[in-house]
Parts: structure tokens; sequence; C-alpha cells
């Protein structure tokens, strides 16, 4: 992954592993092919019929065992949103995407759950399933207790009622035995299973089966070559990675796999031991996320279009072409000033928070960006968003006591790793203050937590090294500090 910026650390990035680059000073169709009609209004799939009048989907919150028990009693199917409150995407799909009347039919036969994965409740469940985007969804089948379905990332309406329906057909042709064990369906289903628990190396044995049987013009195709470069890069083989990305990315087809898939070739190549493909990489996604600007997918969301421009600063900048990655950046405040005016709530309005409060203080109007998360702690009083983010804002102000009171809040209402964050955010803050036994304290519950946390699945290892080596670094400017040994 490419280094975060300090503010970016101080919980500024979101979702993706891609961070907001700092604005530089002044100085056919976008998938390369015909977009196909059904999806040719944002959020509305083509056979949707006059869903307004069926009841909205009944959501199930942070309880996966009784929504597979309910399931498996009527003999439906399970839907999964893996989310988080600190997630943009994820806020970004359940008011954009998840709640439209277009979804509705597909609760005649699937149960929808959600899981929010900071919650101490859900440990089970991101114990059990990989989880490396957010948001990341799963269908699941009750009566064998695995995975049919799993797609990390954005998507839009028809994307998601495709992925929904393609897992009730696997379902239905495996009752029916009529699921051909050679067939690239089969060598999906596999990839997907083994993805899921993480068996990452298997994973792309089987993605990349599932593209070898398939015709060109397979329907899941990009959905097969996301996960082969996903589970490449989680496997550690950075140059195979980058080889599939630069063979297959002009392929990839939707309303955010496109950037998704060119993020990951991105975050390859950084680790690829030939430093030529980390410039070819660099030039191919200029080249593809250029297009999808000038040509956005009618499918994407604001989020997804600011995304998009987003990675493409940030390829820009690394090309050293500042001035065109200060207009994408600026395309991208546009998009998300525009989108946070235009929501329809508060909750939804929260998505554009992380990025619009990062763009705002880059472009120098830190007094925009605290009076933007101040108005959302208002709003949404028992989030721990806006004042976790206020906090990360004045720190980067050396405000310290008021960001110190701003993620005393947000530590108020926090459990989980986004907790643990908050904490070294507040060591941060001490530190700045002056207190060092303030922020060794901090520390010291920081490093606790993540070890409580070590053996989980989602656990970071790297987290917990580096919270351990700040906390041995504070514990010496304690003693210098008091005059002691160091």
């Amino acid at each position: 992954m490419r280094a975060l910026t300090l503010l970016s650390a101080a919980l500024l990035a979101a979702c993706s592993p891609t961070p907001t680059p700092s604005l530089p000073e002044a100085g056919g169709s976008a998938d390369g092919g015909a977009v196909p009609a059904a999806d040719a209004t944002p959020g509305v799939a083509a056979d949707a019929g006059p869903t307004d009048t069926q009841p909205p989907l009944v959501w199930i919150d942070d309880d996966v065992p009784g929504a597979m028990a309910r399931a498996k009693k009527e003999g439906k199917l399970v839907f999964v949103d893996t989310w988080a409150e600190w997630c943009h995407t994820c806020i970004s799909m359940k008011h954009y995407v998840l709640d439209s009347p277009a979804l509705r039919p597909l609760g005649e036969q699937v149960i929808f759950a959600t899981v929010d994965t900071e919650k101490e409740k859900n440990a089970a469940f991101v114990d059990k399933h990989a989880i490396d985007v957010w948001p990341t969804f799963f269908v699941l089948d009750p009566d064998k207790g695995d995975v049919l379905g799993y797609w990390p990332g954005s998507g839009s309406v028809k994307e998601m009622d495709d992925f929904v329906r393609e897992a009730l057909a696997a379902r239905d042709a495996r009752k029916a035995d009529k699921l051909e064990p050679k067939s690239p369906l089969a060598a999906l289903l596999a990839a997907k299973r083994a993805q899921s628990e993480s068996a990452y190396d298997e994973a792309a044995k089987h993605y990349k089966a599932a593209v070898d049987r398939a015709p060109a013009d397979w329907p899941r195709r990009t959905e097969a070559l996301a996960g082969l470069l996903s589970a490449l890069f989680n496997a550690g083989r950075a140059d195979p990675c980058v080889d599939a990305g630069l063979r297959h990315l002009d392929e990839i087809r939707g309303s955010a796999k496109p950037t998704d898939f060119s993020r990951v070739l991105l975050d390859c190549a950084e680790h690829a031991k030939d430093a030529g493909k980390r410039s070819a990489a660099r030039e191919a996604v200029k080249r593809r996320l250029t297009a999808i600007a000038d040509k956005p997918h009618p499918g994407s969301t604001p989020d997804d279009r600011a995304d998009t421009l987003d990675v493409l600063a940030d390829v820009l900048l690394e090309l050293g072409d500042k001035n065109a990655a200060r207009k994408a950046l600026i395309d991208r405040l546009a998009i998300l000033e525009k989108a946070s005016k235009e929501a329809p709530s508060p909750q939804a309005a929260q998505t554009y928070d992380p990025a619009l409060a990062n763009a705002l203080l880059a472009m120098g109007r830190p007094a925009d960006a605290i009076r933007l998360l101040e108005t959302r702690e208002k709003q949404l009083p028992s989030s721990y968003e806006p004042p976790g983010r206020l906090a990360g804002v004045l720190l980067a102000l050396k405000k310290y006591p008021e960001a110190l009171a701003a993620v005393e809040r947000a530590l108020k209402h926090s459990e989980g790793p986004r907790r643990l964050r908050f904490l070294e955010i507040k060591a941060d803050i001490l530190a700045g203050m002056g207190d060092h036994a303030g922020q060794v304290k901090a520390l010291e519950d920081a490093v606790a937590g993540y070890e409580a946390q070590a053996k989980r699945q989602a656990a970071k290892p790297q987290r917990m090294v580096t919270a351990k080596r700040r906390l041995d670094a504070a514990k010496a400017e304690l003693a210098k500090a008091k005059g002691g040994p160091r």
C-alpha cells in the first residue's frame, strides 16, 4: 500500500487503501464499449417494474444467525452487507443503491442483513469471512452455510440486482444437480468461497480457471477478473498481479469496478520487483481513468465519480503532472460539494464528509472543514464519525485542546478497531500538548486492544507493531521529561 499522509492517518481517509493526495500548488463509453440499456438510468434496473408499490426491504441488523435461521425456514438466501460507519462507500451504498425500489422484488427470495464490522457482537462473522474492502457484500446459502456471492466495494443498483440473482441461479443449479463441475460458474463459486476464507492463492487459481473456461462475452467476466487481481494482491504475488492487471484493465466494466481494479493494480505495482511495471501501470491507469472521468458510467454514484478522480489525481501526481492533478481534485471537490448539498438527509450527506473535510483542508479552507464536521455532529449526535474526523482536522491545525475534546466524544460512541485508531489520535494530541504521561496511557490502551484482537482474521498485525513502537518511544520521552534513565 502506498504511504498515507499524516492527515489521512488521522482518519480522513476512509474505505480505500489509496490516500487523498494533497492539492498541488497552481503552476463508445468510458468503459470501452456500449453501456447496456439495462443500466442506462442511474439507480433503476430496466426490468424493475412498478416497484414503488412494493414494501421496502426489511433489514436484520447485526444478527446473521437469526437471518440464516429465518432464511432456512422460508427457503431463501441471505444477503449480508458488511459495513462500518467510517466507510464513505458503505454510507453511499446504503442511501443511494441498497434502498432503491428496484431491489424490492428480491425480498421475495432473500433475507437482507447488515453487519457493522466494528461491533464486538459481530466478531464471529468478521472472524469467519474475509473482509478486505469496505463494504463487502455476501450472499449465503443457509442450507449449506457457504458463500454463493462475494462482492467487494461499490456497485450500481443493476449490478447489485444481478449479483443477487446470479447467486439465486447458482443455488437453483446446485439444487437441481445441474452445476457442471468444469464450468466457469463452478470455478467462480469456488473462488468466492476461498476468497471469503482468506485462502487467496486458492482463490486466484479458481478465478483464473473461471476466466479461462468462459467465453469472452461471459457476463461475469469483470467479476472474475476483479477477484483474480484482488486475490493475487492479497496473496502477495505483486508481479503476476501487475501482469494480469495490465492485460485485463480495458476489459473491466461497471460503475465502480474499473476504478477499484485500477487501485489494486497500482498497489500491486508499488510492490513489483520490476520498476518498469510500476510506470506501465501508472500510465495505463491514467489513460483508463481519464476516459472514465470524462464520461462516467451512468450507473455510478457521486461517491463513485469522486473516487475515480481521487485515484486519477494520485496517479497524475506520481507522474509529475501537477496541473492535471489539481484539475482532477478541483473537479472532485465540485462533485462532493454538490452531492453533499443535494443529499436527502444528514445520514446520506455523511457519505461525503471525509473527502470534503480533507479537500477543504488541503485547499486552505480549514474553517469550512471544521464547520462542516461540527454541523454534522449536531445532526448525528450518536455517531462517532463527525467528532472523530473533527479531531483529525483540529490535530492537523495544532488546536490541541479542541482536538482532545472532539476525540473524547468520538471515543464515547466507538468500539472495535475504530476505537483503537481514536486512541492513537488521542496519543498524538496529548503529545502535542506535552502530556507524555497521558500519551503513554492512551498508547497502552491501544496496544492492549490490538493484542486482544491479534488472533482474529481481520486483525492488522502491523498496526499493533506500530503502536508498540510508538509506545516505547513515548515511554522514553516520558522518562526523559522526568529526568530519569532513558
